[in-house]
């Protein structure tokens, strides 16, 4: 497929086998969420919308999809048989999902220019905001126990917030680059110890996840 939308770099699954990716296809008929083997093969479409992450088995995708009225909302797509599932989704825009576990996501909410981090279960039941204020892109430590995310102009620094039963735990700046630039990817290891980066400029950053 072609055509893949600068915003939705593409993701790979938990055994290492596929890759996800948005396609902005010519028709509405091809847009949206595609699959492909790493090893060579077709690419299969999955379904409408716009994809998060792999779930930790690999056998759905969180995606955010779009209502007939144009609201953005949070669906679990199957990799192989079953329907979409669409999720209850609090008010406001949704974006950038990513699971939390098995049985959570994380995800942005923004509202009247704010954004925050939100957290709910893959039943959609549980909807609460984490804070990290203007945060971007979270994505969960292996543990669970707490996300990495991108914040600021061009996506200058990198923070780790933990995952708390209540809103608010201050953030840990792990690294800010200097003025005019930006980070484009940044993942855990599989241990949580360390996080790899990518920058604009082609650099790739491994920091301490604990110091940076």
């Amino acid at each position: 497929a072609s055509g893949i939308a600068s915003n939705f770099h593409p993701r790979i699954s938990p055994d290492g086998k596929t890759a996800l990716f948005y396609d902005r296809g010519p028709t509405e008929n091809t847009s949206g969420v595609w699959i492909r083997p790493l090893a060579g093969g077709d690419a299969t479409r999955l379904g409408e919308g716009y994809p998060g992450r792999f779930s930790p088995d690999g056998r759905s995708i969180v995606a955010v999809t779009r209502s007939g009225a144009g609201a953005a909302g949070l669906s679990l797509i199957p990799v192989e048989a079953g329907g979409v599932r669409p999720l209850p989704t609090p008010g406001g825009d949704v974006s950038a999902p990513s699971f939390a576990g098995p049985n959570t996501l994380l995800f942005v909410r923004t509202e009247k220019g704010g954004k925050e981090v939100w957290t709910m279960g893959t039943d959609g039941s549980g909807a609460r905001s984490l804070g990290a204020a203007g945060c971007d892109a979270p994505i969960a430590s292996p543990s669970g126990s707490s996300f990495l995310c991108w914040e600021g102009q061009r996506r200058r620094s990198l923070f780790v917030y933990p995952i708390k039963l209540t809103k608010g735990g201050p953030g840990l700046k792990l690294y800010e680059l200097p003025e005019g630039r930006g980070f484009v990817y940044a993942r855990w290891n599989a241990a949580g110890d360390r996080i790899f980066a990518v920058t604009r400029d082609r650099r790739l950053l491994t920091l301490d996840s604990s110091s940076g």
